[in-house]
């Protein structure tokens, strides 16, 4: 085909756009899970089986 005759866009330059983008989502979700799972660790009471302090006093 000529250069006139296509028209719009190369599918292999979107295919491989497409998959890059999903390698990126996948890698930036992965470590915001594991962050937030890392804060919730840090988050945890030492005794991670008694109730959260609130106000200096034990919630009954």
């Amino acid at each position: 085909m000529t250069r006139q005759g296509r028209r719009g866009y190369r599918v292999d330059e979107v295919d491989a756009l497409l998959h890059q983008l999903a390698y990126e989502l996948h890698r930036r979700t992965r470590e915001r899970d594991e962050m937030r799972a890392q804060n919730q660790r840090k988050r945890m009471p030492c005794g991670a089986g008694s109730r959260p302090r609130r106000h200096g006093r034990l919630n009954r």
